[in-house]
């Protein structure tokens, strides 16, 4: 939801968006749908596993490929298994949010951040969580991860402003 309303966003804007995630039948239908706004947005469709550091090195070299540049990158992905602690999977739950939602923030950011160094700006946009902040029962997980990505963005704002870089969350 958020992730594709911010597309159909910059797409109005006509702006050169690139769209990843793992299933590609839904981003090409949105896609199309952006294209067809007529603001004369271009659109890069890009399968990749965000928990994959090869996928997201190529996510880059395909988005740099393209356009020369990143001026904003959006860290959208991420999922919740909310259950009780002892429920999870210790891999598909526990080990799979940490790898999408932490890891995958942190690895995209730091393939994109040496071309907003070297363009001496850019925007890096951490999609956080209440959860983040309040931790409530079933969500300890999830929790974890929204906590980590706060910290981490609070600490890459403050390293990234000297080269003209934003960091929100």
């Amino acid at each position: 939801g958020i992730g594709e309303a911010t597309a159909r966003q910059f797409g109005r804007e006509g702006a050169k968006v690139v769209l990843a995630a793992r299933r590609v039948d839904k981003l090409q239908t949105l896609a199309e749908e952006i294209k067809g706004m007529g603001a004369g947005a271009d659109i890069l469709v890009v399968q990749a596993d965000l928990s994959k550091l090869e996928d997201i090195q190529s996510l880059v070299k395909q988005t740099l490929d393209k356009y020369s540049r990143i001026d904003i990158l959006v860290n959208n992905a991420g999922f919740g298994r909310l259950d009780w602690l002892e429920n999870l999977d210790p891999v598909k739950d526990i080990q799979g949010q940490f790898d999408v939602n932490v890891m995958g923030v942190i690895q995209t950011t730091r393939q994109a951040l040496p071309v907003m160094i070297k363009q001496r700006s850019g925007s890096i946009i951490n999609m956080c969580s209440m959860a983040g902040l309040v931790a409530t029962p079933t969500y300890s997980i999830y929790a974890a991860c929204k906590h980590a990505v706060h910290g981490f963005s609070e600490a890459l704002r403050r390293e990234v402003k000297p080269w003209g870089i934003d960091v929100s969350m």
